[in-house]
């Protein structure tokens, strides 16, 4: 009899995925076109420090843990989920930094208005990418 992983063991692999690709496409759709990616902020500097290192975490996070899914070390099920987090915290990092300064709070709801400014592909396939990731890590056996 031949072992088949079933869906659940590549879930957590799928989820890092997605987060990878979602971080090289716009995070916010605007009328304008904005588009400001992951991957952008990361090289290009756009963006203060703040952001780089969130975007460097969510990034370096998703993709470490994508690369613990071929290689075996030991502890590989709490390096996982570490990665997991990481990637995570980065991003939240992020937003959170953003939506609290002062300043930043009323010009993102006024920017908002004027641009038409929502949720773009990138944002919300880490988001996806996170909750696959996720369900993936526990309910996976290895």
């Amino acid at each position: 009899m031949s072992k088949s992983k079933s869906v659940t063991s590549y879930l957590y692999l799928i989820g890092l995925a997605i987060v990878i690709i979602g971080c090289f496409l716009p995070l916010v759709s605007t009328k304008i076109g904005n588009t400001r990616t992951v991957f952008n902020i990361i090289t290009k500097g756009n963006g203060n420090g703040v952001l780089r290192v969130g975007a460097i975490l969510t990034f370096a996070g998703a993709a470490f843990g994508a690369v613990l899914c071929f290689i075996k070390v030991a502890q590989r099920k709490l390096a996982k989920l570490i990665a997991l987090i990481i990637s995570i915290l980065g991003g939240l990092y992020v937003l959170y930094n953003i939506m609290n300064s002062g300043f930043a709070k009323d010009a993102i709801k006024v920017l908002a208005k004027v641009t038409g400014a929502t949720p773009g592909i990138g944002l919300i396939l880490i988001i996806i990418g996170w909750i696959a990731a996720l369900l993936g890590f526990f309910t996976s056996k290895d």
